[in-house]
């Protein structure tokens, strides 16, 4: 029973490792840019 939570762990922690890679990935290829709204004021 021990081998199959373990083999569950891995791939759940590898699971969520390879999507909090991919979307560090996304978020630094990405660029931002900051439009200013009609009527807006920026202190």
């Amino acid at each position: 029973m021990g081998r199959y939570i373990r083999w569950q762990a891995i791939l759940t922690l590898t699971g969520i490792a390879m999507t909090l890679a991919f979307l560090s990935f996304l978020s630094l290829s990405r660029t931002t840019i900051i439009i200013p709204d009609t009527g807006g004021v920026y202190a």
